[in-house]
């Protein structure tokens, strides 16, 4: 369980396109992303998000600047992962 620290933060897109040259465009600066569907209760825009971990995180929002819809905090507590919109 974390201690309400972030595990990892989430960037939507609102076009897969911009989804996947975000992929690219973190990949090529060497930070580590991971490729998943977005959270359920989101519905459906793009059909992918990217993930990355906290250290991480301000130079992926420098990176992806003009191409994310919302970026998700991703936290734990005993009722399982929280999601809050940065």
């Amino acid at each position: 369980m974390s201690d309400g620290a972030a595990l990892e933060y989430v960037f939507t897109f609102n076009r897969t396109v911009d989804a996947i040259m975000g992929e690219k465009c973190l990949m090529d600066a060497g930070i580590p992303v991971m490729v998943m569907p977005p959270p359920a209760f989101m519905g459906s825009r793009c059909g992918i998000c990217l993930r990355v971990e906290p250290e991480n995180f301000g130079e992926a929002k420098k990176l992806l600047k003009d191409t994310y819809g919302r970026i998700l905090q991703v936290t734990e507590n005993r009722e399982g992962k929280l999601f809050r919109e940065q």
